[in-house]
């Protein structure tokens, strides 16, 4: 699902490093790989640039990154209030 790509391509970046994403997400260098090019095909643009050295983001990413942790984290801010006992219906009302 695409929550779980937004939350690779986040992982990427704050790691500076695919091996240390996968690393952190608990998954293999490939499917950090796979997940960051389904990204990009269905977003029609190229998000993280990389040279012999680096990786890094290209200024089409970094908009789509900045967009990407303020879902995440409205996402998890909705789950936790759900948990709280708060029915779906209050959060639209706040």
């Amino acid at each position: 699902d695409r929550f779980k790509l937004m939350t690779t391509l986040v992982t990427i970046v704050d790691c500076d490093s695919m091996a240390a994403a996968s690393r952190k997400l608990g998954i293999s260098e490939s499917s950090v790989s796979r997940h960051l090019a389904s990204l990009e095909a269905h977003l029609g643009e190229q998000l993280v640039a990389r040279d012999a050295h680096r990786l890094y983001l290209t200024h089409k990413g970094e908009a789509y990154v900045r967009s990407c942790r303020v879902i995440l984290h409205q996402l998890q801010a909705a789950e936790g209030q759900v948990r709280q006992g708060l029915q779906l219906s209050e959060l639209d009302e706040q």
